[in-house]
């Protein structure tokens, strides 16, 4: 007959194991944004959100012109009937390569409309 102490502690190990694990990773994580291993961007793919020493990692981007700053604009769906509905506007944006200040090439959102007006100066 097997010790039944010993099957009920295997679970439990298992989880301790499992949250050491979740620790060690977030504690990396931690570390890594704090010495500026990972940076930090506001309007890129990577953000990193720091709430009661959670991270929380979103792959959303920011849908702000980095030219202009339009951002988007909200408003309602009108049916027929005129159910309202929440709904959003996004602007046009493109992902393109600009020439910075200092001569740097850096990849930046900008609307067709700062593109098409000639307010990125694009690399040749």
């Amino acid at each position: 007959m097997p010790n039944e102490s010993s099957t009920l502690a295997a679970p439990g190990a298992a989880l301790i194991a499992l949250n050491s694990v979740v620790f060690f990773v977030i504690l990396f994580i931690v570390a890594s944004v704090k010495l500026g291993i990972v940076k930090r961007e506001n309007h890129g793919i990577i953000a990193f959100f720091q709430w009661q020493h959670i991270i929380f990692w979103t792959g959303k981007m920011a849908k702000v012109c980095d030219i202009c700053g339009k951002k988007p604009m909200f408003g309602n769906n009108v049916s027929h009937a005129h159910n309202t509905t929440r709904r959003r506007w996004n602007p046009n944006l493109k992902r393109v390569r600009a020439v910075q200040g200092n001569g740097s090439v850096k990849r930046i959102d900008v609307c067709v409309r700062c593109l098409t007006s000639g307010k990125v100066l694009k690399p040749a």
